[in-house]
């Protein structure tokens, strides 16, 4: 079983001392839209982005570590899974505070959120779990074993399926959460598997593998991965436009964000970054892509038409996630 300081480089740091925010922009502010919430697990808090501003306009305490985040839409509150507290809090987003926090045992990271059976999943790197609570009172539900080091979680509301990247071997885990979490193993590829997106019509799997440099398309009714896209830099996080032919790929080691069209199987262009983007994220209008930057500490906006870069907001302390609130 991995120790604790062996996630992803340096998860378990924590500052006592809470930087003061700063922004870079390169030329004329975006109109983009929204709000980016923003897990910064050196200082233990949520950075809460003015997309329209591009400015830190607030920051919520939570726990050591803060992983990874989502959102429960139609309540209106955030989950962040901090991995030291072994803890997950719940972010009130009208008041801009924590106001509870569930216990998650053994290194919580990816989460998911069932809103309309009131379900939050999350994934244990430290037992190979993936545990189910009632996402109002914290209060278990069911438990299931999945694949070594699940790292990222996906729900596809329209099945009620989970799906978990399991980091250890590079696998994908199939999780049906009817009365009991039953997981099954949908394949095995190369290691390294490191975020995991779903088509709107959960028809399809998007993974990226860093140690291949591949983008796996995984059909989710035959259960087989239809293609491998390669070409790819050490990918790491991927998110889809709203546009179904779209998907973006991070490349930390290429510095850059790299578009793929998806009847193809392409690479259409690239999207340079001044630093190593990890997570990225497509907003709602499909004009903007979101890439935010570990060992700089940045989110970078960058517009989809040209592939250019529109503003860097700095003062992010070891960001290791975020999510967007149109």
């Amino acid at each position: 079983m991995p120790s604790r300081g062996e996630f992803a480089g340096g998860l378990i740091a924590a500052a006592t001392t809470l930087h003061t925010h700063r922004r870079r922009i390169r030329h004329a502010p975006p109109s983009t839209s929204g709000t980016a919430y923003v897990t910064c697990s050196e200082t233990n808090v949520v950075a809460v982005v003015d997309l329209p501003t591009a400015r830190v306009v607030h920051y919520v305490t939570v726990g050591n570590s803060p992983a990874r985040i989502t959102l429960d839409r139609k309540r209106r509150v955030a989950f962040v899974s901090n991995f030291e507290s072994n803890t997950i809090s719940v972010i009130d987003l009208a008041k801009l505070e924590a106001i509870t926090e569930f216990d998650a045992p053994n290194g919580p990271t990816g989460l998911a959120v069932d809103e309309t059976r009131g379900l939050l999943f999350y994934a244990s790197i430290l037992n190979d779990t993936v545990t189910a609570l009632d996402s109002t009172t914290g209060r278990f539900v069911a438990s299931a074993i999945v694949g070594p080091r699940p790292t990222s979680l996906a729900f596809e509301p329209i099945s009620t399926h989970l799906y978990a990247v399991n980091s250890g071997n590079g696998s994908l885990s199939f999780v049906d959460t009817g009365r009991k979490l039953i997981a099954t193993p949908l394949r095995n590829g190369p290691p390294g598997a490191t975020d995991l997106a779903l088509s709107a019509d959960g028809s399809t799997a998007y993974v990226t593998s860093s140690d291949a440099g591949t983008l796996s398309l995984f059909d989710l009714k035959t259960r087989r991965t239809d293609a491998s896209i390669a070409g790819l830099s050490h990918p790491q996080g991927v998110a889809l436009a709203p546009d179904p032919t779209r998907v973006y790929v991070a490349e930390p080691a290429g510095s850059s964000v790299t578009a793929i069209t998806l009847p193809t199987r392409t690479i259409a262009s690239r999207i340079r970054m001044p630093g190593k983007p990890t997570i990225i994220r497509a907003n709602v209008a499909g004009d903007r892509v979101l890439a935010l930057d570990f060992e700089a500490g940045t989110l970078c906006i960058a517009e989809t038409r040209h592939g250019s870069l529109l503003v860097t907001v700095d003062g992010l302390d070891k960001p290791r996630d975020f999510v967007l609130e149109a």
